[in-house]
């Protein structure tokens, strides 16, 4: 389905300079998209930001919280990889096994269906 994903090998990650090399072409790969993402929507926001005639009493009210949002999603666009290496480091270090990505995100345990489940 995703030819480019098929070429990284799940479970390489066994010293702390491979969680950041990884980590850094993740986030390389993720960059653009996200930025195209959240420009256009910040783009398309601020016509309503700075307007001042008919509705804009209204309209910049909901406009702020969605320009804010984008601003945090740029953020987290940077924090969230950083916290993900930072973690894998600190299994590493501690030699804690990491089980859900050596097994590529399969653990083999089937989570229960809540949809068959009755309560009684």
């Amino acid at each position: 389905m995703y030819p480019e994903f098929d070429e990284c090998p799940k479970g390489d990650i066994t010293s702390v300079q491979a969680a950041r090399e990884a980590t850094i072409e993740a986030g390389s790969r993720r960059v653009r998209p996200f930025l195209m993402t959240t420009a256009t929507t910040i783009l398309a926001l601020i016509p309503v930001l700075t307007s001042t005639g008919r509705g804009s009493d209204i309209m910049v009210p909901m406009a702020i919280p969605s320009f804010g949002g984008m601003i945090i999603e740029i953020m987290t666009m940077l924090v969230v990889p950083v916290l993900y290496c930072m973690v894998k480091e600190s299994k590493l270090r501690l030699g804690i096994e990491d089980q859900l990505f050596a097994a590529g995100g399969s653990t083999g345990q089937s989570i229960p269906d809540q949809s068959t489940e009755t309560s009684s």
